[in-house]
């Protein structure tokens, strides 16, 4: 398939499947994120009328789904709580099935602690992504998840790691540069970026796109697309070749088509 792009459909305005999903072709994109309970306000499962909506206003407009938003803390020490997380995301897979989602999509727990710690917040991790995933076959749907510095999957490595524990191919990454990388890896972004292609490339179901800066105490902020401090560029040079679902994250309606073409020519620059 070709680069697609696209949006989080709750930052778009409409009531229903139908005017939600138009404002989001309006800005000259065919795919999108859906949470469902942030878009409509129904909880997982969803109730098939919906469903029926939500697939004939996709169709309508050729538009797809490649995330399918279920975000849930699958490493939480409280096992009794970490299980019902769990469950809450299988309770997913048949929407995400109905409705032909590339993946569900899912963080993997904040984390703070020691390295001891980690490892124990890995164990937790790997379990429960074995229950999803087992689930994910019956369903014929795969899982989505998404590296986040601060949490429990949170460097390259630890997703090699989680990749080869779990030993799944029912398991995508959703690859948001922003999220994952650290000040550490600011001085050679470009050799960030390559090793994460290397790491788990095959493996990206969709990448996330915005832009951030440190602000005076170090953390990330939110800045303009292009205009923060990350190198879009090199990431662009590094993933121009690989086909992928681009989805804008925390944009505003209105102002992604214009960022889209941007990145559209960075793009085809790049494959040049």
């Amino acid at each position: 398939m070709p680069h697609i792009f696209g949006a989080r459909a709750h930052d778009y305005p409409g009531k229903t499947p139908a005017e939600h999903f138009s404002a989001i072709q309006a800005d000259g994109m065919s795919t999108m994120q859906l949470a469902i309970p942030k878009s409509f306000g129904a909880a997982y499962p969803i109730p098939q009328e919906l469903l029926g909506d939500i697939k004939a206003a996709l169709t309508e407009r050729g538009m797809c789904v490649t995330v399918l938003g279920c975000y849930i803390n699958p490493a939480l020490e409280n096992e009794e709580e970490r299980l019902e997380q769990v469950a809450t995301y299988i309770k997913a897979m048949p929407a995400a099935h109905f409705l032909g989602a590339k993946c569900i999509g899912t963080e993997t727990t904040r984390f703070i602690g020691t390295p001891e710690e980690h490892a124990a917040a890995m164990d937790r991790l790997v379990d429960s992504m074995k229950r999803m995933a087992a689930a994910a076959e019956e369903h014929d749907v795969y899982i989505g998840v998404e590296p986040v510095s601060s949490h429990t999957l949170n460097r390259p490595e630890r997703v090699t790691e989680l990749l080869e524990r779990v030993g799944s191919d029912r398991i995508k990454i959703i690859f948001d540069p922003i999220n994952l990388i650290m000040k550490c890896d600011m001085e050679d972004q470009a050799g960030f970026i390559r090793k994460c292609r290397e790491t788990f490339g095959d493996k990206i179901v969709a990448i996330h796109v915005k832009d951030f800066r440190f602000d005076e105490n170090g953390r990330k902020a939110e800045a303009p697309m292009f205009e923060g401090e990350f190198d879009w560029a090199a990431f662009v040079k590094e993933f121009a070749g690989q086909e992928l679902s681009w989805i804008r994250d925390e944009g505003a309606a209105g102002q992604n088509k214009a960022e889209f073409d941007r990145l559209k020519q960075m793009i085809e620059e790049a494959r040049v």
